[in-house]
């Protein structure tokens, strides 16, 4: 079974009350579940915020919206959320033609 690890990395600045958020494996909706949780009570803890993932082996929608949904929303309470995701050629293009590309890309 498929599985995905997430991590907690304060930012240097401890004034800033930021993070960094690792994620990588299997993103997809078997997990999705378990990593809205995670990230849900990470987000509240939080003014600023980076969601990073890389090493990752299987990534579907659910991942994607989950994002979209943690992005928007922490917008509009004026968190800072930045997304940096580091796909493979496949995945990638996989999400540029879904129309996700401009958030999840850039």
């Amino acid at each position: 079974m498929d599985s995905y690890n997430i991590s907690v990395v304060p930012s240097g600045d401890k004034d800033s009350k930021g993070v960094t958020v690792l994620l990588n494996g299997d993103l997809t909706l078997q997990n999705s579940e378990d990593i809205k949780q995670e990230l849900s009570s990470i987000v509240r803890k939080y003014l600023k915020i980076t969601i990073k993932s890389d090493n990752i082996e299987n990534i579907d929608l659910s991942y994607i919206q989950l994002l979209f949904s943690i992005y928007f929303y922490q917008k509009k309470l004026s968190i800072n959320v930045d997304i940096d995701m580091k796909l493979n050629d496949e995945l990638e293009s996989l999400v540029k033609h879904s129309g996700f590309g401009n958030i999840l890309l850039s």
